[in-house]
């Protein structure tokens, strides 16, 4: 047993001790393919084995041995995302044994064709560059010989396959553009005997690997098409790449920092469904997610994204109907009061929607009561096309608050990246017009983000979501592609580091962990900076409670890209600040209000959808963990 205790230590110092050497886990989406080499430190276990076969032996072998082999192959890699790749490994596996009883010996040799496909699990260990591997052994006997004291070497009697399970733990850190070096250390447990055959009874080789792995990446990572026209100069490239702080300050950006943390977020729920012109069909499609699919939809399986939950204002509502059988609601059709004049299209849109929660939903057509309007009771800017087109609209009114009540994600671990808000401001230099461009955001081969406009590059602001970076120190990669109105085009590229701090991580190096509650409250009317009396509820039952003595609840105002910049951000200030004079009336804590307006667009302000949920101030509560 000491024998083994010392085998295991020396393992785990030959894995961690690679660790002051090791880099992020770099494969990058690549298919990777090499020679492995390593030593096996085998476990001969006998049971009562008899090598000669003799009837009534003198001597039975029971003692334990190690002995030191060696094993080698062909490894392929295939990553299947940031955490998982599939690793198979096809080669050759020895084993060479003396054991000995009574003063008397003998020796095994064996050596098999082995087939190991594993499941590699990366960055679990935040910073660290560890992975785990997983999976089953499978060795195909290829010789098998023993001898017995000083007779003649023969054959093991009825060798068996060998069956087992590997289980190890390596890192990979890169020597070379597309080389991969990586120490590993597994131990394989048998799950069958050397042989089938009765007089050796019981005889196991349980196994202690060290080995290295060296691969290669197969073909060239994608990069941008490089295209020269005759006479025109093309030349493109990053300006700068910055982020902002809470007041909107500029700084160039040195890195990403990304922390684990508990997390929820509460999202709103627009009580409106938006229609195309002159037509009683909504403008987004994703609106049908349950037409024709009665009894499917969820709320439980919607992502925590606002914007896919409120396209999908109807389902939440159908379900939730379903869940209140008392619940009555009143649906009042509008019209645009500009190209649109005629109120039986708004009843036609109210119809629309009372038929939808009927037929997808089954819901009782005396619980819903349609409406026909002119322009809503608190319009938009009709002045405007945005405005106007967010006039098209059904109205969803209740005196059930579960209705239309904010739709709640919980999760005990989301990433919260910092800073949250990076701009991109890049260059296209031709002596001819640009047609269009793209910036293409990636970690580990993954693309994460990708933005494109035509004509002249315009900054590019990133707003990085929860949960957006991925677990791992793998730096953010992104390019920029411009082309010409003939065809040119050209690339540039960088990198920004991200530092990960997982919950293990926080614990080790005794950073404080916290809690992070989001909140958005949407209600605002066009123009307006009051909080509605709807929304007082939601801070009365969702916010308050959650803030405690040491909390720190950062207030952040929003709006649409509707009017003219400056007075929005002052329009964004005021709502920050009558919802931090309120939160004061109910409960003390440390207040920060920022008055963002349309300097950072949160939601597509193309849809109708995104610019009323920009209409908003998000509340952050951030409470450290006791």
């Amino acid at each position: 047993m000491r024998t083994r205790l010392k085998f295991f230590v020396m393992a785990l110092v030959f894995i961690s001790g690679g660790v002051l050497f090791a880099q992020t886990y770099p494969y990058n989406g690549q298919i990777n393919i090499g020679p492995y080499l390593g030593g096996n430190i085998n476990f001969h276990q006998p049971s009562n084995v008899n090598p000669t076969g003799v009837q009534n032996p003198t001597t039975l072998f029971n003692t334990n041995s190690n002995e030191f082999f060696l094993n080698g192959g062909i490894i392929a890699n295939f990553p299947i995302s940031n955490l998982i790749s599939i690793s198979g490994r096809l080669g050759y596996n020895g084993f060479r044994g003396e054991l000995k009883e009574n003063n008397e010996k003998f020796t095994t040799k064996m050596d098999y064709l082995e087939v190991t496909p594993l499941v590699q699990f990366h960055n679990l260990f935040g910073n660290l560059p560890l992975y785990l591997n997983v999976g089953p052994e499978v060795g195909i006997p290829l010789n098998g010989r023993y001898k017995y004291q000083n007779l003649a070497e023969t054959d093991i009697p009825d060798k068996n396959f060998r069956l087992g399970v590997a289980l190890g733990a390596g890192y990979t850190f890169q020597i070379g553009r597309s080389t991969y070096l990586s120490p590993e250390a597994s131990f394989r447990i048998p799950f069958t005997k050397v042989s089938g055959n009765s007089s050796w009874d019981s005889y196991t080789v349980p196994q202690l690997r060290l080995g290295v792995n060296l691969t290669f990446g197969l073909g060239k990572k994608k990069v941008p098409e490089v295209v020269d026209v005759p006479g025109v100069e093309l030349e493109v490239g990053f300006k700068e790449v910055r982020y902002y702080d809470k007041k909107m300050n500029t700084y160039t950006l040195q890195k990403i920092t990304v922390e684990e943390t508990q997390y929820g977020e509460l999202f709103p729920l627009l009580p409106y469904v938006f229609f195309t012109e002159s037509t009683s069909q909504p403008v987004t499609e994703e609106v049908l997610q349950a037409s024709g699919k009665t009894g499917e939809f969820s709320i439980k399986s919607l992502p925590p994204d606002a914007m896919v939950i409120n396209n999908q204002v109807l389902d939440v509502i159908g379900e939730r109907m379903k869940q209140n059988l008392n619940a009555r609601i009143t649906i009042t059709g509008t019209i645009d009061n500009q190209r649109e004049k005629d109120t039986k299209l708004s009843f036609e849109r109210a119809e629309y929607a009372k038929n939808y929660l009927v037929k997808n939903f089954n819901i009782d057509p005396l619980r819903i009561q349609t409406v026909a309007g002119k322009e809503p009771a608190k319009p938009s800017n009709p002045k405007v096309g945005d405005g106007v087109a967010e006039n098209r609209r059904v109205e969803i009114t209740t005196t059930n608050s579960d209705i239309l009540a904010p739709i709640a994600i919980e999760s005990e671990r989301r990433r919260i990246a910092n800073p949250d808000l990076v701009e991109f401001v890049t260059y296209a230099r031709s002596n001819e017009a640009i047609s269009d461009w793209y910036l293409e955001i990636k970690q580990a081969g993954k693309l994460i983000k990708k933005f494109e406009g035509k004509n002249e590059p315009q900054p590019i602001k990133w707003a990085i979501t929860p949960n957006e970076l991925a677990p791992s120190q793998v730096p953010l990669e992104y390019t920029f592609t411009a082309k010409t109105v003939s065809g040119a085009s050209r690339y540039a590229t960088a990198s920004v580091p991200v530092e990960y701090y997982s919950f293990n991580r926080k614990v080790s190096e005794d950073r404080p962990d916290r809690v992070i509650y989001k909140y958005s409250l949407t209600l605002f009317d066009f123009d307006s900076p009051e909080v509605s009396e709807f929304d007082k509820r939601i801070l009365d039952q969702h916010v308050v409670p959650n803030i405690k003595s040491n909390s720190t609840i950062q207030i952040f105002g929003y709006t649409d890209r509707i009017g003219d910049e400056n007075y929005n951000k002052r329009l964004a200030q005021n709502r920050a600040d009558n919802v931090k004079k309120y939160l004061e009336s109910k409960v003390k804590a440390k207040f920060e209000t920022y008055g963002v307006g349309e300097s950072e667009i949160i939601f597509d302000n193309d849809s109708p959808v995104g610019r009323h949920l920009s209409r908003t101030v998000q509340i952050y509560v951030s409470t450290p963990k006791q």
